[in-house]
């Protein structure tokens, strides 16, 4: 998931932060690769190919509190 005003996003769009907060700013550009790293372990990925498990990206709004749920490559089928 990925919230509103989170503070680890602020970090890492921003030049100055990033400099002062290099590992959490690395931790954010990291994500969609721990993801897919994710993705690709053999159990996952054998129960995404047949349909038992759907993993899915969601980004909380902290001010409604609505889960907006967000395309990933697993739904796209990569």
């Amino acid at each position: 998931t990925t919230h509103s005003e989170c503070a680890a996003d602020r970090v890492a769009s921003d030049p100055v932060l990033r400099v002062r907060y290099p590992h959490l700013a690395a931790g954010v550009d990291e994500r969609e690769a721990r993801r897919a790293e994710f993705r690709a372990r053999p159990n996952i990925a054998a129960r995404l190919r047949n349909g038992t498990l759907r993993v899915e990206q969601v980004h909380i709004d902290t001010h409604s509190g609505r889960l907006v749920p967000r395309p990933t490559h697993a739904q796209a089928g990569h």
